[in-house]
């Protein structure tokens, strides 16, 4: 039969038709009503293109009878005309100066809705709607919109047979303004001491893997650049945090300070780095089950010149967990940037120690308690605060008005800023003792904005002694990695993906400007080449001992020797404080 595939058999011993599926190589029985006596044989070709079939059915060699087989297809069905229900519920969110995210709920069909069609105008009065995209789904996210400009939208939903329901109510919502520091990147790029700027505006950016002087490394996901989400320019770095993914969720990213490998920083050095960053609200509210914390970045050893990357070889390049390793991560996922130094500890201190402070709060506190961010002003940040009520103010919380730590924020770009002080070698407190393993008497200091706001301290930790690992290693800071990992995260458990973006990535020997400043901030004290935050004798000590050379941090104006313009410059200071 030409229309239905299938064959028809007359059988000459039963007097029965069959029929023959080709695909399933099977036979059916099928009545066939007027069925002539027993033929002497049979010969079947189709006639036409119309679903006949001649029969040509013989008793013998002379007496034939022929018979059409005509294939009768099943009625069409009538035509749908039913349009599907009119979407409801629209909303719309401004996530961003050039994006906007739509949702509704779903409409019903008698048959299927296939689709919806999204459509847009400019202005807050507007009404020349157009059709800016067709999702399968209940949610569309708008790209690549104006800033501070407001749109409309309505949708309506579509079934197979081209039926359109009503529109769904109209969705006013307003881009927001362009982030405060997007304009000023290149100018803070342009300051004095700084040694190296990443924009993520190209794929150069993030070109090259481990071995690479930078590049990025996969996870569960691979880093990739985002046009549609960034702090300035044409993209930033954005990583997923898909559901069902282990402690390697979303791969990392990592550059060293310089392209030679020349700019390192060891002991009697000091750096700044800078960089901004955004969560998304499932990244900040989803509890991950069995993760100790998720890090936001790595500030460690700097690669060698020939490294190779291959575990355990004698000139391995430089991972994330090395001896000299500062992190920043949301330990316990609290909600709030915490420190922790080194992957093998030293003399002084183990593996992984947490950079806080056990003190004794004064009145009206009047407790002994943990210093989680050491430089918040009272009530502080500490461990007790999160872990019972005080002060007659429940809940538990680390947060205002019980406690005063600077937790994160979604949908906004922050801007996180630390800087090292990096003190001589030595061992628990005193340069030059064996076994040399510590940059004695160090500090680590961190500020935090939130968008369009000013910095404010979080950490002003020191004196500490930073793991340095042996001489012989020569480890040196010159390799910043941005990557959220999440020890013990389970693998198995299901949650919404998650993203966090990082941009303008900016290292500096001295501090950096917040994102939008007009004037560059002041540097740390100018000629505390101990770093023990006074300038003294000590301080004229060093500078003498280096006199005539390139010497760090003696060369304070950075033009190649230490002579008496360096001289007047810490004089200047002489007897300050900090």
């Amino acid at each position: 039969d030409s229309v239905s595939g299938k064959y028809i058999m007359l059988s000459p011993t039963s007097r029965q038709m069959y029929m023959y599926d080709v695909p399933t190589n099977t036979w059916q029985l099928i009545s066939v009503p007027g069925q002539p006596s027993m033929p002497y044989g049979l010969v079947a070709a189709p006639v036409s293109t119309y679903g006949v079939i001649a029969y040509a059915a013989c008793t013998n060699t002379s007496t034939c009878t022929t018979y059409l087989y005509k294939h009768t297809a099943s009625s069409p069905p009538p035509p749908d005309t039913n349009p599907p229900s009119t979407p409801t519920s629209l909303s719309a969110s401004a996530i961003s100066s050039s994006q906007i995210n739509l949702s509704w709920t779903a409409s019903t069909d008698n048959v299927a809705v296939m689709g919806y069609q999204v459509e847009r105008c400019q202005g807050s009065g507007c009404t020349n709607f157009a059709q800016v995209g067709t999702p399968a789904g209940v949610s569309y996210n708008d790209t690549g919109l104006t800033a501070n400009t407001a749109y409309r939208y309505q949708v309506r939903a579509a079934d197979a047979a081209g039926n359109l329901s009503g529109y769904s109510s109209v969705a006013s919502v307003t881009t927001q303004a362009p982030p405060p520091g997007g304009s000023d990147f290149q100018t803070r790029c342009g300051q004095a001491g700084v040694v190296r700027c990443v924009g993520f505006d190209q794929a150069t950016d993030i070109q090259g893997t481990w071995g690479g002087n930078s590049g990025v490394l996969p996870g569960a996901t691979t880093p990739s650049l985002d046009g549609t989400v960034r702090a300035s320019g044409n993209s930033s770095i954005k990583f997923t945090i898909p559901s069902n993914s282990g402690a390697d969720t979303s791969g990392s990213y990592f550059t060293n300070f310089s392209p030679d490998l020349s700019l390192q920083f060891g002991e009697n050095s000091e750096f700044y780095y800078q960089w901004r960053q955004r969560f998304s609200s499932e990244f900040l509210s989803t509890n991950y089950q069995g993760s100790n914390g998720w890090k936001q970045e790595v500030v460690t050893t700097g690669d060698k010149p020939g490294c190779v990357p291959v575990g355990g070889a004698p000139n391995q390049c430089a991972t994330s967990c090395e001896a000299i390793g500062v992190t920043m991560q949301n330990t316990y996922q609290r909600g709030f940037a915490q420190m922790y130094q080194s992957c093998t500890g030293s003399t002084s201190h183990g593996a992984y120690d947490p950079l806080t402070k056990l003190v004794d709060l004064p009145a009206p506190y009047s407790r002994q308690d943990i210093l989680l961010q050491d430089a918040r002003p009272a009530p502080y940040c500490t461990y007790l605060q999160g872990n019972q009520t005080l002060n007659g103010v429940p809940p538990p919380s680390y947060f205002p008005p019980n406690g005063n730590c600077f937790g994160y924020f979604s949908n906004e770009w922050m801007t996180f800023q630390v800087h090292i002080q990096v003190g001589p070698r030595g061992s628990a407190g005193v340069a030059g003792a064996s076994p040399n393993d510590e940059f004695v008497n160090s500090h680590v200091d961190v500020w935090i904005a939130r968008e369009g706001q000013p910095s404010e301290r979080v950490f002003d930790f020191g004196p500490y002694n930073i793991s340095a690992a042996n001489i012989a290693e020569n480890q040196r800071y010159g390799k910043v990695w941005l990557l959220p990992y999440q020890t013990g995260k389970d693998a198995s458990q299901v949650h919404p993906t998650a993203y966090t973006w990082y941009d303008e990535l900016i290292i500096s020997r001295n501090k950096i400007a917040d994102p939008g400043s007009t004037t560059p901030p002041p540097s740390t004290l100018v000629g505390d080449l101990n770093n023990d935050r006074t300038v003294n004798g000590a301080d004229w000590t060093i500078m003498a001992g280096v006199w005539f050379t390139p010497s760090q941090p003696s060369d304070i104006n950075l033009d190649g020797v230490v002579n008496s313009i360096d001289f007047s410059l810490l004089n200047a200071n002489w007897g300050k404080t900090i």
